[in-house]
């Protein structure tokens, strides 16, 4: 069986946008290995703090925010919360956005939650966002270029930002 990969509330609505741009080329190599394993098949499971996108092994540096308190600020687990009851609304039948709940990406899935996305049902998490004008973009463009369970098959560019 495989492990569960670890992801915050709010890195869900992440990877419905992802195009592999990130803070850095390690972040989105790390990111690049992610997707690829939801692509196979690996579980996501909710937690709290820092997740597998906040984690890179094979350098020191990987998100900016690690190793300071910016993740575990309020307004960071609160726009996990924020996310995961958005989710619970407009995606309940998928029954999966608790702490400590574990599921899988699927197409239907992720289709369905890039609807919402798109019409701003899900993303009170991004007011704040620094990427906020990008994921605009991008769902503008029907995810188009997305790497995470995109339709249209297209490598990543691992550009950092």
């Amino acid at each position: 069986m495989k492990t569960p990969i670890d992801l915050r509330g709010h890195h869900v609505l992440c990877l419905l946008t992802y195009i592999g741009r990130g803070y850095s080329t390690s972040f989105t190599e790390n990111l690049n290995t992610i997707v690829s394993a939801f692509h196979r098949g690996h579980a996501a499971k909710i937690v709290s703090g820092y997740d597998a996108l906040c984690h890179c092994e094979s350098t020191p540096f990987h998100c900016p925010h690690k190793g300071s308190t910016a993740c575990r600020t309020a307004s960071v687990e609160t726009k996990d919360k924020r996310t995961l009851s958005a989710l619970r609304v407009f995606a309940p039948h998928a029954g999966h956005w608790q702490i400590g709940q574990a599921f899988h990406f699927t197409q239907p899935l992720v289709a369905e939650l890039r609807q919402a996305f798109k019409a701003g049902s899900i993303r009170p998490a991004c007011s704040s966002c620094e990427w906020q004008g990008l994921c605009d973009e991008i769902a503008a463009s029907d995810f188009r270029r997305t790497l995470f369970f995109s339709s249209l098959p297209q490598g990543p560019s691992n550009t950092p930002k």
